[in-house]
Order: structure tokens, then C-alpha cells, then sequence
């Protein structure tokens, strides 16, 4: 992998040193948020955005040459990442359901973040279900609690009111 200090020098070079570091600093409060360690922050973010902002000449070469150098992952799977919302929540959930899968491609991953924190989290399994996972996880129950209605819980509820209000009705009628 690219050193910290060439990729800094290189995204200098190429003009995307400053998208690729607030890239890099949203992704470290993030990974914070969800309880990661500064210093482990710090690293993973550095290597997604490494892997985010890869050179512009080594693209440009893989595209003509064999695809051992980098993933071919397709147009439409560009499209697809480039369209898709940041959603770390789900990232991470999604990393804990492929992680012994090692059938999973680039493909499947509903992010490039996702991905990557897939990578990095077959390297540290005990800090992905020490740190991330358990903030994952209470996210998401707070979010389905916050989101749910009376209604989310019984479907039908919504049928008995309009039955009632009709019953009501012809009762006063």
C-alpha cells in the first residue's frame, strides 16, 4: 500500500488533496462515532481514502492493460457507487454478514466504504466486534424504534379505525 506520505504527495499533485482529506476526516469522525479508537480511525481512514483516490496514471493504465492490477467492477457498479447514500450503519451491518464469506466481490458491497471496512475488518475481527458492531447495532435499533408507529406494529389497525368510523357514522346517521 502507498505510503501516507507519497499519497499526500500525490493528491497534492494531481489537485485532490483537499477532497480526499475531508473525505478522510468526515470518515474518521464517523468511525469515533461508532466507538473506534482515535488511532485505529486515523488508519482505516487512510487506507480507504488511499484506496478511494488511487492514482490517476494507475487507472488509466489498468483500464488498457490485463485486470490483475485493480477489480474490473464494471460501469454500471460504478454508477451504482457513485449514486449510493452514506449510510455507515448499514455498512457495517453488511460487513458483519459477509465477513467468513469469501465468495463476496466488490460487487456485492452496497459502498466502496463498505468494502473497505470489510477488508480491513478480516484483518481486526476483535476491534470490528468490540467497537463497530455494538454502535451498529444500537443505531439501528434506535432508528427502527424512532421510526416505528402504531400502525408499523399492527398493519391492520388502520382498517379497523375506517370499519369503526363507518359503524359511527351509521349509528348517528
Amino acid at each position: 500500500m502507498e505510503s501516507k506520505s507519497s499519497a499526500t504527495d500525490r493528491l497534492r499533485h494531481e489537485g485532490r488533496w483537499e477532497e480526499a482529506s475531508e473525505f478522510k476526516d468526515t470518515l474518521i469522525v464517523n468511525l469515533r462515532d461508532y466507538g473506534m479508537k482515535g488511532t485505529d480511525a486515523r488508519e482505516a481512514a487512510w487506507e480507504v481514502m488511499i484506496e478511494k483516490y488511487p492514482p490517476i496514471l494507475a487507472v488509466e493504465v489498468s483500464e488498457s492493460s490485463s485486470d490483475e492490477q485493480l477489480p474490473d467492477i464494471g460501469d454500471d457498479a460504478l454508477e451504482r457507487f457513485s449514486n449510493t447514500s452514506h449510510n455507515l450503519t448499514r455498512d457495517i451491518l453488511w460487513v458483519y454478514e459477509s465477513l467468513e464469506d469469501k465468495r463476496i466481490q466488490i460487487e456485492d458491497a452496497p459502498s466502496l466504504g463498505a468494502w473497505s471496512l470489510l477488508r480491513w475488518a478480516r484483518d481486526y475481527r476483535n476491534r470490528f466486534f468490540e467497537q463497530l458492531l455494538p454502535k451498529a447495532l444500537a443505531s439501528k435499533k434506535d432508528e427502527i424504534g424512532a421510526s416505528k408507529t402504531v400502525y408499523d406494529v399492527d398493519p391492520d389497525l388502520r382498517e379497523i379505525e375506517r370499519l369503526l368510523r363507518q359503524v359511527k357514522g351509521a349509528a348517528n346517521g
